[in-house]
């Protein structure tokens, strides 16, 4: 491709990318993170400036319409419990990942998660990553494989997290949105050269992406956050974002097309496995009424309360932070349970598996290790 042709777009999608640069250097600047004006340079729109009228034309739709299931998703869940911040048993029924239930063949947690968001400012942080980096990565993938890219990064996000909490409902869409930042990355690394694009525009571009995923893993080390969902996304975004550039760097290997057609196979049949799960997997429906999980939590906190006492312990505290239960048949319930245990000057929080029989008379539990 000539550079000089690259290099001479029409009004219209200049206009608009002046216009995002702007909102871009304006947020920049409100939180602190911008240096001065002189300093600022928005490597994105110098990138897509030097890409053809075809890629910059594009709208974001897919970008667009995962922010309203998201958002769509929180405004229904906020309706539904009357509360800002869903606690995790509202969560884990709405969708988000929860091992024992993901693992016991409900595998559309992996990507239904991502739209299930433990409160506005959790919402509003992704939504704006997805924003910033989707809108961009999208104009230059194209719609189908930027939702494809999604998808498939957050089946490796969810698995990732899977492996590392047993006991956990996580939830967010941070996993696939380090994703999507995985496939930009891989992707202009790969095709740089074939658009003729600034050598120091990519570093620039670079190293603000570095500097993105350092922010996280500092973010990653408190409390609460999926750093395992994060390194999930990104690896399983950097392998596909080396596919996605493949037919643009081999145009001559035969049947080099078949790569964003294999995309688009895998993303079918995994979805279509997803959906399967939606009528085999076993129930997890929220309990039709919130007795029983209080009535357990009593019966714990009781319980904990007299063991700690009768061993000798003395000022004790024992408060149950969060229950999650969820019905498999039967009298059979199973579930997480969250305590924060307080006992001469001393503190600690535990998360325990919980098993409950309750046949409408009788009610039995026992925690796991």
């Amino acid at each position: 491709m000539n550079n000089e042709n690259a290099e001479t777009p029409s009004a219209e999608p200049e206009k608009a990318e002046n216009v995002r640069g702007s909102i871009k250097s304006a947020l920049n600047q409100k939180i602190g993170f911008g240096k001065n004006k002189k300093e600022e340079v928005d490597y994105e729109s110098l990138l897509m400036g030097s890409l053809p009228d075809e890629i910059r034309r594009r709208i974001p739709f897919a970008t667009f319409t995962l922010m309203g299931a998201s958002i769509l998703m929180a405004i229904i869940m906020m309706c539904s419990t009357g509360a800002i911040e869903p606690d995790a048993q509202a969560c884990a029924a709405y969708g988000a990942n929860y091992r024992p239930l993901t693992f016991g063949g409900q595998l559309w947690r992996l990507f239904s998660s991502t739209f299930i968001h433990v409160d506005i400012k959790h919402l509003l942080m992704n939504m704006l990553c997805l924003f910033s980096i989707g809108c961009f990565l999208e104009k230059l993938i194209g719609h189908a494989r930027l939702f494809c890219a999604y998808f498939l990064t957050a089946f490796t996000s969810g698995m990732f997290s899977m492996a590392f909490h047993a006991n956990e409902v996580c939830a967010g869409a941070s996993g696939a949105v380090f994703g999507l930042f995985g496939v930009g990355t891989m992707y202009m690394l790969l095709i740089w050269r074939v658009y003729n694009l600034n050598a120091e525009h990519i570093v620039g571009y670079m190293k603000n992406g570095l500097l993105f995923i350092g922010i996280n893993f500092l973010y990653g080390m408190f409390p609460g956050v999926d750093m395992a969902a994060h390194i999930g996304g990104l690896l399983g975004g950097l392998v596909l974002g080396a596919v996605i550039a493949m037919p643009i760097l081999k145009k001559d290997m035969p049947h080099v097309d078949w790569c964003h057609r294999g995309i688009t196979l895998a993303t079918v049949l995994l979805a279509a496995v997803m959906l399967v799960t939606v009528f085999t997997g076993r129930n997890a429906d929220r309990l039709d009424t919130e007795a029983l999980t209080t009535e357990v939590a009593k019966s714990v906190q009781e319980k904990l309360k007299e063991n700690i006492k009768n061993a000798g312990g003395n000022y004790v505290s024992v408060k149950i932070k969060n229950i999650v239960l969820f019905h498999d048949k039967g009298d059979k319930y199973h579930g997480l349970l969250e305590v924060d245990l307080r006992c001469d000057g001393e503190h600690e929080t535990l998360t325990r598996k919980i098993d409950v029989t309750y046949d409408g008379n009788y009610m039995m539990w026992e925690l796991e290790d």
